[in-house]
């Protein structure tokens, strides 16, 4: 599959070469994350995710890897060959498969996966988890017989089934959870087989013999556990690893990547939305009035910032995502994207300040540098556009630590523009989750009961139209009231080297994402003969 916009440099997706697969061999990541814990039901980033998910599967999953339409969320059979729901919703019954065992390791000894162990994972998931949210409409769970499972709704909620496929929800075993080692251990039915014990610098697999999907072309993969930059890009030159987590986050380090290794792969990650706006703490009285968050937006000189930050590779897009609403990306000249949204007008501003009466405003801006300098450059363009309408924003640079306590807590006092959206599947995240007035992920604190009960109305609508029409009117409105100023959302670089196939990462909503979802396609990954690769 090719996916190529032909404005950009690089395509979204491209096709696997005609190569005979080869066996074999171990795949060497060079990761950022820490392994705190391996039990998926206490957190929520990092390893809790990536080491289980090579290690367990999911009821269902979505379409990933060199298949993958990354413009598209496609559910996939995994443990369920098949699932329904009753017309009304209230009901969801998957079928699974009857040929699943887990991994030939004690204490589970290569017993047969049965639909209890999914009920039993699942009531963890609904009670103990910090993913309880997905579960909150949940009734009950039943499991009529080995190889069926039904999940009855309390209150019918469209988006139910989508996290089930995600990264968040894979499967475990009841004897881990008995024996106290869940967090330290992972045993499952997926295709690794993790290799104990773990170790401080690295956490490494050997191929799941009887896995049920398919043949495991590889022998093994090592997560080598490298939080130097340097070090990792430097490992990545010379072939001691086959893929490195964050070496190519910009035009210039993709550059430095491709004047020494010349045969790297690449592909674009998908831009669906805006996702780090200029965030303001919108039960502040300063932003009230949306005559100052227009004045704002218009104060902005988006493009020229975009020129500067990310040369000609930024989208300039809302904060929801278009695909809720529209077919196509819509661009600036669509008509798609209200009066306000991209356009820069300082005489205009300077009169809605005036007749806001906000005039002269003044307000603090908390920023965390991501580990490069391209929010400091973003923050210096930020300055420099606003004053000329009489707005001032005074920076103010945080540690890590500090910027994730005031912005997850939803403690912003002003502003941000480091403030990054909390990621998501599912529509109901971006159109209840973020925007409810009371759902902890609004942290941006808005508060609008035209927002809140369209946010209610969207999630138990099942009718897919009629749901679509809701999400453009809210669509709509929020670019009306610009509670998000837009700023330029960069485009991300995936990098590989020839030899390493079988993988792709990059999909829209942060599916297929390489921070956290190669388990989902390991099983189809392979590797070149090194020895014979330039062949």
């Amino acid at each position: 599959m090719l996916v190529w916009d032909r404005d950009l440099p690089y395509p979204y997706q491209f096709p696997e070469p005609g190569w005979p697969l080869e066996r074999g061999q171990t795949l060497k990541i060079a990761a950022t994350f820490s392994v705190d814990t391996m039990d998926p039901v206490m957190a929520a980033a990092g390893g809790a995710i990536t080491v289980p998910n090579m290690v367990y599967n999911r009821l269902l999953g979505m379409v990933g890897g060199v298949n993958k339409d990354p413009f598209a969320i496609e559910l996939e059979p995994e443990l369920a060959e098949a699932w329904e729901r009753t017309p009304d919703g209230v009901t969801f019954t998957f079928y699974l498969r009857g040929d699943v065992h887990w991994q030939n390791v004690a204490p589970l000894n290569g017993r047969r996966f049965v639909a209890d162990d999914a009920r039993f994972a699942f009531e963890r998931y609904r009670y103990e988890s910090v993913h309880r949210s997905y579960w909150a409409d949940i009734g009950s769970l039943d499991t009529p017989d080995d190889t069926t499972l039904n999940i009855h709704m309390s209150r019918v909620t469209a988006d139910f089934i989508l996290p089930l496929a995600s990264r968040y929800q894979p499967i475990f075993p009841k004897e881990l959870v008995d024996s106290g080692e869940i967090e330290s251990r992972a045993v499952g039915t997926g295709p690794m087989i993790l290799t104990e014990p773990l170790e401080e610098d690295r956490v490494a697999f050997t191929r799941n013999p009887d896995y049920f999907e398919r043949e495991v072309l590889l022998d093994g993969v090592e997560f080598r556990f490298m939080h130097d930059p340097a070090a990792r890009l430097a490992a990545f030159r010379v072939g001691q690893v086959d893929y490195a987590y964050g070496i190519a986050d910009n035009v210039e380090q993709l550059n430095a990547v491709l004047e020494t290794n010349p045969d790297t792969q690449v592909n674009l990650q998908v831009v669906d939305s805006g996702r780090m706006p200029l965030s303001l703490n919108l039960s502040n009285p300063k932003f009230a009035d949306e005559r100052v968050r227009r004045a704002m937006t218009l104060a902005l000189d988006t493009q020229l910032i975009a020129d500067t930050v990310y040369p000609d590779l930024a989208r300039h897009l809302p904060l929801h995502p278009w695909v809720f609403v529209e077919d196509e990306e819509p661009g600036p000249e669509s008509g798609l994207l209200g009066r306000w949204f991209g356009r820069y007008d300082p005489p205009e501003a300077r009169r809605l300040l005036a007749a806001s009466g906000a005039e002269g405003l003044r307000f603090g801006c908390v920023y965390h540098n991501h580990g490069t300098r391209v929010l400091d450059r973003l923050t210096d363009m930020i300055l420099g556009a606003l004053p000329g309408v009489g707005i001032t924003m005074d920076s103010r640079h945080v540690g890590e630590s500090e910027f994730d306590a005031i912005w997850t807590s939803g403690n912003l006092a002003e502003a941000s523009t480091s403030a990054v959206a909390p990621g998501g599947f599912q529509a109901d995240h971006f159109f209840h989750d973020l925007v409810h007035s009371g759902s902890p992920k609004n942290l941006w604190n808005l508060n609008d009961p035209r927002v809140d009960a369209w946010a209610e109305a969207q999630q138990v609508e099942l009718n897919s139209d009629a749901r679509r029409e809701i999400h453009r009117t809210m669509w709509e409105y929020f670019l009306d009231k610009v509670f998000w100023p837009p700023l330029p959302a960069p485009v991300g670089f995936e990098v590989y080297h020839l030899w390493l196939r079988g993988i792709r990462f990059g999909g829209i909503l942060g599916t297929n994402s390489s921070d956290y979802d190669w388990g989902d396609q390991i099983a189809e990954a392979w590797i070149l003969d090194p020895e014979g690769w330039r062949r």
